[in-house]
């Protein structure tokens, strides 16, 4: 039996530019050595490549704290480097396989509404990005916004 085909991911999103000052707090310095296809502004996709090796390197328990990231693009936005003004960055944390009435689904309260568990699992990944961050960068939960979007499964293979 194959799995569904979707899921909905729960989890919070961040703009664009807040993400590069967030991957730039990390670990400064690092995206001037990364190769970019348009000097000299740095390819967006060097902060997410960034962000996952930083979470590679931490230890096991930490590494359960800071969540995958994926890159959101509006329907508007092009593939050009100058466009990431319309790009977010989404950290899931939780994921739920849906059926194919997505939109539906969409609307569950259980499915797509922030819980106690979320703002739980939140916290711990901003307490992480306080202890590792290598400068005086501060986090602006503001910025931070809860969103449910529909993926391909994690589970799911062609």
């Amino acid at each position: 039996m194959q799995a569904p085909r979707y899921a909905l991911y729960s989890g919070y999103c961040i703009p664009s530019d807040y993400f590069i000052d967030l991957a730039e707090a990390l670990n400064p310095g690092y995206i001037q050595y990364a190769p970019s296809p348009i000097p000299p502004k740095p390819w967006f996709g060097n902060y997410i490549i960034f962000y996952r090796a930083w979470r590679r390197h931490l230890s096991e328990e930490d590494r359960d704290k800071a969540p995958l990231v994926k890159e959101i693009r509006s329907e508007d936005a092009g593939l050009d480097a100058g466009e990431e003004k319309d790009t977010k960055v989404f950290f899931p944390v939780r994921f739920v396989d849906v059926a194919s009435d997505v939109s539906a689904q969409m609307q569950d309260p259980a499915l797509c509404k922030e819980n106690e568990t979320d703002r739980i699992k939140r916290d711990q990944f901003l307490d992480l990005i306080e202890r590792t961050r290598k400068t005086t960068f501060t986090i602006d939960e503001s910025r931070l916004h809860f969103e449910c979007i529909k993926e391909t499964s994690p589970f799911y293979y062609v």
